[in-house]
């Protein structure tokens, strides 16, 4: 993982800042993280380093990086709802909803 990697920190805040679907399959006691990107705009966070308890409905699921469960963004809290959800379920499941709305200039008038 990189020092100071703006992606990273754009995708643990876009991981965080969706909704949850409830998993199955313990992950206590597991000292890190796995995040992983699926199909259809679903981020899987798990225990698990191979991400095979992650469901296959949204597979393929792609790895995209390793966080301690002792990183300084889980111990402020930001990730503690997902950090309970892998310790009680096995994996948290969230989906990437983004949309963009177009932005609209309306010209100056300028009266003499």
């Amino acid at each position: 993982m990189a020092v100071n990697d703006p992606i990273a920190d754009i995708t643990t805040a876009l991981v965080t800042e969706s909704y949850v679907i409830l998993g199955r399959a313990g992950g206590k006691g597991a000292e890190m993280l796995y995040i992983f990107q699926g199909a259809q705009n679903f981020w899987g966070t798990t225990a698990d380093p191979t991400g095979s308890n992650l469901p296959s409905a949204y597979a393929p699921w792609e790895f995209v990086k390793a966080i301690a469960k002792t990183d300084p963004r889980i111990e402020q809290g930001i990730d503690r709802g997902t950090l309970a959800e892998v310790e009680a379920q096995g994996y948290s499941l969230r989906r990437i909803t983004v949309t963009f709305e177009p932005m609209i200039t309306v010209p100056e008038i300028v009266s003499e």
